[in-house]
Order: structure tokens, then sequence, then C-alpha cells
């Protein structure tokens, strides 16, 4: 690389250094400034972090390149100048490292751009946060995760004001938005937008709503269940409880919150291996049925017992089918549809057809 490129990598990081809240990411690249390392200094600057599966994420670390409190304060500009002043937000967050530091600084930004943010004050699932954008008639929903990627990564997680996640084109009007907008101070200035907590009504809503949907269930069912080192206990949990089912058996050693994910470096339950200490404790367990969440909670794995006394994991696409037959059974009429994708299963068209 030559001299006059170091130069401008050596200025951008400088520049960056200058606008960043976090010592530790501060630190980071001053020691890769003194390091002379123009290398790494290079894959941090030469690029950043762009909108992907309904939001952004990446591994944990100071730069552009890089998630961190700078790149999200970007990120919340961007998406101040997509909704505009007066506009309602939900926030939510897992338990991944500053994921909570995270949450707060984006809500700090709404507010200096005149949009009210509403903030869980604990961990959730996912799917609470899309429930809560559409309960309180928000704009939009944040949720600051990084889904099922590894340990160090983080990011968010963007949802419209219909719960869904962010889709095209929108996604890339915020990501011009983000791409144009100038580094944020480190001190941000307090606007007109409010920033109010989100008490535990909504989350025991979601709770009731889900319930609500399925009749009652024997309570001698067992069910073996994991979060994955996830957030998701708490509410499954509740939910289970509120069906008179009270049998949940846990991996004990992945039941509670634990942002380093030590049982499994890559928490994705559809990977191979991953569910193995879930199938032991049900096999042990005499469980009717094994269920996983990944740490944020949004994706779902089903393992079954067969009649060797092994345990198979439902594929997707067998997922899919039950949903679907059971969706079916609940509703009625002509104006209903059924939706698959050109990679999903041909079963649920003949479900369908049958309904």
């Amino acid at each position: 690389m030559g001299s006059s490129n170091n130069s401008d990598l050596i200025a951008q990081a400088q520049e960056w250094i200058e606008h960043d809240p976090d010592p530790e990411t501060r630190s980071e690249l001053l020691e890769l400034l003194k390091a002379n390392n123009t290398e790494e200094l290079d894959d941090r600057f030469s690029s950043r972090l762009t909108f992907g599966t309904a939001g952004i994420r990446g591994i944990q670390g100071g730069g552009p390149n890089r998630m961190n409190r700078l790149t999200l304060r970007k990120v919340a500009v961007g998406i101040s100048q997509y909704l505009k002043s007066g506009s309602s937000v939900i926030i939510g967050y897992d338990a991944r490292k500053n994921s909570e530091v995270f949450a707060t600084d984006m809500s700090g930004i709404f507010s200096h751009y005149g949009i009210h943010s509403h903030i869980f004050t604990k961990v959730i699932p996912t799917p609470v946060l899309s429930f809560a954008v559409r309960q309180k008639s928000a704009d939009m929903g944040i949720m600051i995760t990084a889904s099922h990627n590894p340990a160090n990564d983080n990011g968010c997680k963007v949802f419209l004001a219909d719960g869904a996640q962010l889709r095209s084109p929108i996604d890339d009007i915020i990501d011009q938005q983000i791409e144009l907008s100038q580094l944020p101070p480190k001190e941000i200035a307090k606007g007109l937008g409010r920033i109010e907590e989100i008490e535990d009504k909504i989350w025991i809503e979601y709770c009731e709503t889900v319930a609500n949907t399925v009749g009652e269930l024997s309570g001698s069912l067992a069910i073996a269940y994991t979060p994955l080192h996830g957030v998701s206990w708490e509410t499954i949990e509740h939910v289970f409880g509120l069906k008179g089912i009270t049998n949940l058996i846990t991996v004990p050693s992945q039941s509670q919150p634990d942002p380093s994910f030590p049982s499994t470096p890559f928490p994705n339950p559809e990977e191979a291996g991953v569910l193995d200490e879930l199938f032991n404790v049900a096999q042990s367990s005499k469980a009717d049925i094994a269920l996983a969440n990944d740490p944020d909670g949004d994706r779902l794995a089903i393992g079954v017992p067969q009649s060797n006394g092994e345990w198979r994991t439902l594929s997707g696409n067998e997922i899919g089918a039950l949903l679907c037959n059971r969706m079916l059974q609940v509703t009625s009429g002509q104006n209903r549809k059924v939706v698959s994708s050109v990679v999903s299963s041909s079963l649920t068209e003949k479900i369908a057809e049958e309904a």
C-alpha cells in the first residue's frame, strides 16, 4: 500500500477515534495505529457493514467494517433520516455483549432527531419486539441482536410498522441514508424525542396471545427445551405454564443467557451437533418432544423420538407442513392463502388442496 493510501487510512482511523464513544474500541484502533498495522486497518476502513438479512450484523470491534457503538449510532442516524421527526420506534435487545449499550445509544440518537423511543428494560426474544411494534402502533422496531451468529458478533434487526422484517426497497433507502450521514459526535444532545420504558405488560400480552392460539393441552406432556444460551427460556416457560404444561426439562448448561455461548460456538439449531445435549436430556427424561430456539428466539428446531430410541430433527419443510396443516384446521372460508417459496416442499400445496 502506497504512502498516500496509508495517509488516507490513518486519517480515517483518527477521525473515527475522535467520534467513537467506546474507550475499548478507541484503544483497539489506537493500538493498530501505534503498531502501523495497515493490513488490519485497511480491513476495518476499506468498506463498511451494510444491511443484509433484515438488518445489519458483524464482528464487534473498532471501525466502520465492524460492529460497535459508532457503527450503530450511524445506523440510527440513517433510520432517523428515513422516519422523520415525530415517528416512534420500539427497541429491544438480547443478552449479547454490548446489546443493552447499543440499544441505549440508538434511543439517544432517535431522541436527538425528534423520534420517540419505547425501550424494553430486560432482554427479550425477537418475536416479542415484533409483537410490540404492532401493539403500540409504532413506525419501526429495532432488535439489538446478531441472531445465531458466533459470540463476538452483534448487530440489529429492523422491523417495519406491520411487524414484519425490513424488506426491499426500504432497506436500500435506509442504507443510502446511512452512507450519506456524517459521524455523530461522542456527546449526543437530547432532542424532542421522548425515551420511555416498556413495562412487562407487553411481554405478558405476548405470552397470553401465543398461549391462546392453541386449545387445551395434556398436562402430562413432557418437553425438553433449550434456548442455546439465549433469552427465550423465561418466555417459553411462561407460555407453556399458561396452558398447564409444567414438565419442561431444560439443558442445565444452556438455559440461562450467556453471551459467550460456551457449549456451542455457532448457536444455530439447524447446525449439525448443536442439539446433541438437548437430545441427551430428552432421551434420559423420556420427553415427548424436544424444542430449541436460537439465542434471540426467532428460529425453531423440533426433535422427535424414533422407535429405536434415537432422536431426529424435523426439517424446515416438515415443520412448515405441520404449521400449514394447523392453520388450515383452525381457519375456514375461501379467502385463505397458502404461500410457499420456490425451495419449499410441494407438500404444503397438497395440504392446501385438501383443506
